[in-house]
């Protein structure tokens, strides 16, 4: 099953023969029956394995010619997969392990409607009418009793409710048998598939680093909200093991280290996420504010962290529609007292702190106020007629400063690529020479094609300007974050870790971005009480949330616990801070759909891969530049087991490298350049 999931998500652009492909669909769906008529049921990835048939669909449907047909029709193909989904449907009673398993299956099928109804024009559609007409049954039950659920956790509400109390609509008079498409000589076929599928799957997917230059990679880093303020109080020796953990090489090698200026925390309910500010009244400061933001700055600073960023959620009082630090707008009229606050405050951290401040952003997702007041953060809402505006009074006043060309500005920060996409035409052209990089946030987790859509219009209105992902956290599900969405939740584990490192090779791969940032590098929203319960860290809960890479006790102050707790999310982002720096080249990775992230410095290539499945596989890597002499020199892999540690060597056979991809593990392969 493993290798069927790998074989069709990762070979459909190969041009192979469809016989192929039933052959996968042959063995899914003897699986699927011999399992509901034994009564065995297997906790397994099923999701992934869902997903994988429907997005074959998908593929066929908008590229059938990309597939070689072969012996065996694309009809023919279509209807395997038809009837694989109709009998996991028909027999989800009897195989899937519980209850959530058979909703997400009925919520998969319902996410699939619309490619799924588009068989009902086909001409062919006879071979797998009734098993159509069937699925499309269940699934239109379901979108009405689903009409007016806003979101994905409704929807599964809604769902479990009626599964839970009426079973799966429509399959008690459905035939649960095996189908009889397939023939004798095609099931022979399936029953030898997990002898030669592996070898098969070894084969299709060599991988070639290609000579030509991507992008230049800028930084790969996190913020400083809101976990100063608590750690600050924590004992200096964990202080100095924190600061090493975040910005040495010895720990994450961080690039990027992004300070939140604060606004005062005016109107926050929750102390730790009320900064505090420099700013008294215009002109008057109190320099001893925010120890505890200066402190791990500072500390970033002298560990050789070499971007710097100074970002802020709200201005201070005097610069808000409200006088609060959160439920307010910009106040117009006042970007020039608001500039002068901000190229004083530059000015002291970079001349009188020595701390080399490079970037600032003036407002952090400015399409928000975070109110209504008490608020749970900081939070200024800047309209978009508002934003030039603003960052013509800032670049005026870094000018009077002399630091225009130490500080660059960034902008806008939005919350998400189609607000952001939607807006930048109504100012963004007016500031483009005051503006040095384009920043967006994630937090609308967009498909590979929404994101290439930002990319492509910024280009089209700032040619001459980069994009950078500068914040993105809170998303639970898949290792291969298919299903990435705003949730909350807690998931410390390798799935969790390579959730996001997936979404980091979205960033740098398919939108060829030079930056990253995650959100909050250390949170208290554990979810769970570590010194009640100690093995609680490591194990998935609801309670909790996805915004950090270390974890510390919310009740610290109260119990006494000082303790760091890392996740394998922060040993995946170790892989990218660690081989993604300042300078260093990305090449493109043809033939193969595992994401491989090749890294060129002046001394080394390296190669960052996910496996996201359950099956270890092995992929054969050639250099496209002959002239290029490499010595295979170190590797690192962090999977459910191992946290960056030491692996073997890949071997050099035939010009190609072999990566071993452990099961559900991110691997790094640092490779010297021998003169």
């Amino acid at each position: 099953m493993d290798v069927c999931i790998l074989y069709l998500r990762h070979n459909l652009s190969k041009k192979l023969d469809s016989s192929t492909y039933v052959t996968c669909l042959s063995v899914i769906r003897r699986t699927v029956f011999f399992l509901q008529v034994e009564r065995v049921r297997i906790d397994y990835h099923w999701n992934e394995l869902w997903r994988a048939i429907i997005a074959t669909l998908v593929f066929v449907l908008a590229k059938q010619d990309v597939v070689a047909s072969g012996t065996v029709s694309i009809e023919r193909m279509i209807a395997e997969i038809v009837q694989a989904l109709d009998l996991a449907v028909a027999c989800a009673d009897g195989f899937l392990p519980s209850p959530e398993a058979v909703h997400q299956l009925v919520y998969e099928m319902v996410r699939a409607s619309p490619t799924l109804q588009q068989l009902k024009e086909r001409e062919e559609s006879g071979k797998y009418k009734q098993g159509l007409y069937d699925l499309l049954m269940t699934i239109e039950f379901y979108e009405g009793q689903l009409e007016g659920a806003s979101s994905a956790d409704n929807v599964m509400r809604v769902l479990a409710r009626e599964i839970e109390r009426d079973g799966i609509h429509g399959v008690s008079a459905r035939e649960r048998e095996e189908p009889g498409l397939i023939d004798p000589s095609v099931w022979q076929m399936a029953s030898r598939a997990l002898v030669f599928l592996p070898l098969l799957f070894d084969l299709v997917n060599g991988a070639t680093v290609l000579s030509t230059r991507a992008q230049t990679f800028n930084g790969v880093g996190g913020s400083g909200a809101w976990w100063s303020n608590d750690l600050y109080h924590f004992p200096e020796s964990v202080r100095r093991n924190l600061s090493d953990l975040l910005f040495s090489e010895q720990g994450l090698g961080l690039s990027s280290y992004r300070y939140n200026l604060g606004g005062g925390g005016l109107g926050v309910s929750t102390p730790a996420r009320a900064p505090e500010t420099f700013y008294v009244s215009q002109g008057v400061y109190n320099w001893s504010a925010d120890a505890q933001g200066l402190y791990f700055l500072k500390a970033a600073a002298d560990r050789g962290v070499p971007q710097l960023t100074a970002f802020v959620n709200s201005a201070p009082r005097d610069f808000t529609t409200n006088g609060q630090s959160c439920g307010g707008v910009f106040k117009t009229g006042t970007e020039a007292g608001y500039g002068q606050y901000i190229a004083d405050t530059l000015d002291y951290i970079i001349n009188t702190l020595h701390i080399p401040i490079s970037y600032l952003s003036p407002f952090n997702e400015p399409d928000s106020s975070f109110g209504p007041v008490p608020c749970g953060q900081e939070g200024m809402q800047t309209k978009p007629n508002q934003r030039a505006a603003v960052i013509n009074g800032v670049y005026s006043k870094l000018v009077s400063k002399g630091l225009q060309n130490k500080v660059g500005i960034m902008a806008d920060e939005s919350s998400n690529l189609g607000l952001a996409q939607n807006e930048y035409a109504s100012w963004l052209p007016q500031v483009l020479d005051k503006v040095a990089v384009i920043c967006h946030h994630t937090y609308d987790f967009p498909t590979d094609a929404n994101y290439l859509s930002y990319v492509n219009y910024v280009k089209s209105i700032a040619p001459n300007k980069q994009t950078w992902m500068s914040e993105v956290c809170c998303s639970v599900g898949a290792a291969d974050a298919s299903d990435r969405k705003w949730s909350g939740g807690y998931d410390p584990t390798i799935r969790g870790g390579l959730h996001f490192a997936t979404m980091m090779m979205q960033s740098f791969i398919v939108a060829q971005e030079a930056h990253y940032d995650f959100w909050t590098l250390l949170s208290s929203m554990i979810g769970c009480s570590p010194l009640g319960n100690p093995s609680c860290v490591n194990s998935i809960n609801t309670s909790g949330w996805q915004d950090g890479l270390i974890y510390y006790d919310p009740n610290y102050a109260q119990n006494g616990n000082f303790a760091l707790y890392l996740t394998k999310h922060y040993w995946t982002m170790k892989h990218f801070g660690n081989f993604v720096k300042p300078g260093f080249i990305r090449h493109a990775v043809n033939g193969t759909d595992t994401k491989i992230l090749a890294v060129e410095s002046d001394t080394t290539f390296a190669l960052l891969a996910i496996n996201a499945y359950a099956t270890q596989t092995t992929i054969p890597v050639s250099f496209q530049d002959t002239s290029l002499r490499l010595q295979a020199a170190r590797a690192y892999r962090t999977s459910a087991t191992e946290d960056f540690a030491s692996v073997g060597l890949p071997v050099l056979s035939n010009g190609s490298w072999s990566l071993v991809l452990a099961p559900t593990s991110l691997t790094t392969w640092v490779f010297s350049k021998v003169k």
